[in-house]
């Protein structure tokens, strides 16, 4: 409903502002970083989350309870943290853990679990997050 409608503007207005703030090679980081951040927030929510009920993402997240899957997923999202980010990538690595433990914990109180939605809803957060911050250091 109309809840919804703010938050897409939001979001959108949110994305516009961090992207305009950048330029050149600058953009081209920040876009890669909060890409492979929000991929990763998804892998890591389905690696420690449990399912709210059988659907969508029930698959990936059985797959994903393999903790070396989850630690392989941890150090292959690092490498290009640093190579393209160095220092302002792993800051940013930390804050998208954080902002998906919590995105976790209310999921979870609210819904009883990880769905399908949430993954994707963690996806768009993260990567406006990570745009966000990337921009203010």
């Amino acid at each position: 409903g109309s809840a919804g409608i703010v938050s897409v503007v939001l979001y959108v207005v949110g994305a516009i502002i961090a992207l305009s703030l950048t330029s050149g090679y600058e953009l081209l980081q920040a876009i890669l970083l909060s890409e492979i951040l929000a991929k990763f927030s998804m892998v890591l929510m389905a690696g420690i989350g449990n399912s709210a009920a059988v659907g969508s993402n029930s698959p990936f997240m059985q797959i994903m309870k393999d903790k070396r899957r989850l630690a392989v997923a941890g150090v292959i999202t690092i490498i290009p943290l640093v190579v393209i980010g160095g220092t302002v990538g792993l800051i940013l690595f930390g804050a998208s853990i954080g902002i998906t433990l919590f995105l976790i914990g209310l999921s979870t109180r609210s819904f009883g679990g990880i769905t399908g939605d949430v993954l994707g809803a963690t996806n768009e957060l993260t990567r406006l997050s990570s745009l966000l911050i990337f921009v203010s250091l």
